[in-house]
């Protein structure tokens, strides 16, 4: 009889530890974003979206999506970086890493804002989706992080 009780308690609390343990698994995007303190994002009108080498398909759609994201806070043109307009206000800078898993899908992204005229980085965010239930089209990344740029991250400001 005591052994029966002690196999139902210890049933119990073994499956209570599971259960509350897979509660606190549950898959989030890793976000983040920071902009250099008393920048003055808002007084950036012109962008230029700067690449090195001629992008490939994936890339160039995560170039797409993120110069429509941009394309909110002004105007924007992209190009090789030897190419940028003498009167543009911020160079932009992206990295998008492409993943395959029975098809390709966009890991991660990365934007990074440049005074055009210093190189001083005026801000920076990353968003990140490895789950399968957590990713999204590239189109939707670029948006969270210009969005979460632009509001700046208050606890995670650039020195």
């Amino acid at each position: 009889m005591k052994t029966k009780i002690f196999a139902l308690g210890f049933g119990a609390a073994a499956s209570l530890l599971i259960s509350s343990g897979c509660a606190s698994m549950v898959p989030k995007p890793e976000i983040s974003a920071s902009r250099l303190s008393g920048a003055d994002l808002s007084a950036l009108k012109t962008f230029y979206i700067a690449y090195e080498k001629q992008p490939t398909e994936r890339q160039t759609r995560t170039l797409k999506a993120v110069e429509a994201a941009v394309g909110a806070h002004g105007s924007v043109s992209m190009g090789p970086q030897s190419a940028m307009p003498a009167d543009t206000d911020c160079r932009v800078v992206v990295k998008g890493h492409w993943f395959w898993d029975l098809g390709w899908y966009q890991l991660k992204v990365e934007v990074s804002l440049y005074n055009a005229r210093t190189g001083v980085l005026l801000g920076t965010g990353s968003s990140r989706r490895a789950d399968p239930s957590l990713r999204r089209e590239p189109e939707f990344m670029a948006n969270e992080v210009v969005d979460a740029i632009y509001r700046g991250a208050e606890r995670d400001r650039l020195p």
